[in-house]
């Protein structure tokens, strides 16, 4: 190679198997976003080449790569976390209604779920 890897390039090394594929859903999912994200970045440097006439390289510097794997995933932590929140948000209200009802039947009110 002749220069330190990209963290993209760590990134499949250390996420596909023997067989080239990856060891799971997520990370196909991250590659694929990863290199979408690279494909756009480098179609917007050709379209900014055309306005002002000057000829770019057709590849991302390694701080260019690394920063757009590293927005994929800060993307996918982000989601990751908003679905935990959300998860645990509902887990909150849901016992805090269970806990309600049960002091009503522990006070003498009869359980009642309407839905």
């Amino acid at each position: 190679m002749g220069r330190p890897p990209t963290i993209g390039e760590i990134f499949v090394k250390t996420h596909t198997k023997k067989d080239g594929t990856f060891v799971d859903r997520k990370a196909h999912e991250i590659h694929e976003a990863y290199l979408r994200n690279k494909e756009a970045k480098l179609a917007a440097r050709e379209n900014d080449e055309g306005s002002d006439g000057t000829s770019r390289r057709s590849e991302l510097s390694q701080e260019e790569d690394d920063e757009v794997f590293l927005q994929v995933m800060v993307l996918f932590l982000l989601s990751f976390f908003y679905i935990i929140t959300c998860f645990i948000f509902s887990t909150i209200i849901l016992l805090s209604f269970v806990c309600s009802q049960l002091s009503q039947t522990r006070d003498g009110y009869t359980l009642e779920w309407e839905a």
